[in-house]
């Protein structure tokens, strides 16, 4: 999926560069104002739903690649990184028998890469152009550093929409804010057992503001 999202993107900046359409680059900084994750599971051969969550990241950074149509249309690739936190029990039996639990707890990086296709409700060439967007990524979930994880992170798809706006501030430069719902598949789920189904499904919903500065040429 991720070769086929380059792919697909590059093939779109090759036609605008032939069709001499601009393009823009910039940076962004952002935060989620709503995460949200079903029952990851648990380390424990004895699964418990509950044992494992995963915390919202405070910030979110990242960068932007667009190509514009001469009116009304873009294409975006995005790239961000985000730190949450993991934390997780595992239970294991002590010499008598007896249930023992352990905390664990530690960062994880997750990283987006995303495809989106962009509607301006005003031409190029506006002062300020407010769109809509809808698109997909690809989600890259880091490891954490417990002696116990099964090893290695994990990847999944999504869908996403949204919409912002965006104002040109002198020639060349603009500023942008963005709004992007954020829908995709439950994390490791090759590492945590779920209670009966150890490929279970379920939902991950992240909400994202965002502001950036970025170039045109």
């Amino acid at each position: 999926m991720k070769k086929l999202v380059w792919s697909v993107f590059f093939a779109v900046l090759m036609h605008g560069a032939v069709q001499a359409q601009p393009f823009e680059v910039s940076v962004f900084g952002g935060f989620p104002l709503r995460f949200s994750h079903p029952l990851l599971g648990s380390l424990s051969d004895t699964a418990v739903d509950t044992d494992t969550s995963l915390t919202k990241g405070k910030d979110i950074v990242g960068a932007r690649v667009t190509v514009n149509s001469k009116g009304y249309y873009g294409h975006e690739l995005t790239y961000s990184i985000q730190h949450m936190t993991l934390q997780t029990l595992r239970t294991t039996a002590d010499s008598d028998g007896n249930p023992v639990s352990t905390q664990y707890q530690d960062k994880v990086k997750l990283q987006m890469l995303s495809y989106n296709f962009l509607v301006y409700f005003m031409p190029r060439g506006e002062r300020w152009r407010p769109f809509v967007t809808g698109g997909a990524q690809v989600y890259k979930w880091g490891a954490p550093h417990f002696d116990v994880w099964p090893g290695g992170g994990y990847r999944n798809l999504g869908l996403n929409f949204g919409g912002g706006l965006k104002i040109k501030l002198v020639s060349h430069t603009l500023a942008r804010l963005d709004v992007r719902e954020y829908f995709g598949g439950r994390p490791y789920v090759r590492q945590l057992l779920l209670s009966g189904d150890t490929l279970g499904g379920g939902r991950t919903h992240m909400l994202e503001v965002s502001a950036g500065f970025g170039i045109t040429f």
